[in-house]
């Protein structure tokens, strides 16, 4: 994929932080392949505060330090449609671009600072666990209130979450109160006191 023979270009997705400081701080021999120039993609998910210490590492050897987490599982990596996270140097973003293009069928870019794109896998991933706890408590309340739980799920499938990207399209736009949101769950709390009261027990 690269063009340059002769810049090196590594892209690793490792299991945590630790793997990543273990490879990507600790192994000589690995500096030594970059030869003092070449670009370092981390497609890791780790904390920003590590990938904040990789790029200033990096770039103190000259390397470029890109990040680049992704959103998708190993099926979509194997047949190139993963959603990618990418942040860093714009130059040596352009140079990646056709490896990235294989692995992913959109690539999100946050900007010049590599931290930023760990941020928001961070923010990815915390709205995917919100949004299973969040149907996890409404089956749980469907159930206690009389629907068999196959019923509900088929609820869910369109119209229900098709409101998620709606709605959060929709607080972004200029003028939108971002406490909309919370107005309506603060509605349904008040239109059935007694509803959501019984199904606690």
């Amino acid at each position: 994929m690269n063009t340059d023979l002769s810049l090196f270009i590594l892209a690793a997705m490792l299991a945590d932080d630790a793997a990543v400081e273990s490879v990507a701080l600790s192994d000589s021999n690995l500096l030594d392949r970059f030869g003092g120039s070449g670009i370092h993609v981390s497609m890791s998910t780790i904390a920003p505060e590590t990938a904040r210490d990789l790029a200033e590492h990096r770039a103190k050897k000259g390397v470029a330090y890109l990040a680049s987490p992704v959103i998708g599982r190993p099926d979509r990596a194997a047949t190139g449609t993963l959603f990618l996270l990418l942040a860093g140097e714009g130059n040596a973003k352009q140079k990646v671009q056709p490896l990235l293009k294989v692995l992913g069928q959109r690539i999100f870019d946050f900007g010049e600072k590599p931290w930023i794109a760990n941020t928001a896998k961070l923010i990815v991933n915390f709205n995917i666990v919100a949004a299973i706890e969040s149907m996890a408590e409404a089956f749980t309340l469907a159930e206690k209130n009389g629907i068999p739980g196959p019923k509900w799920p088929s609820c869910f499938q369109k119209p229900s979450f098709r409101v998620l990207p709606i709605r959060g399209t929709a607080i972004t736009w200029p003028g939108m109160s971002t406490n909309r949101p919370l107005s309506i769950a603060v509605r349904l709390e008040r239109r059935a006191p007694g509803f959501t009261a019984r199904s606690r027990n």
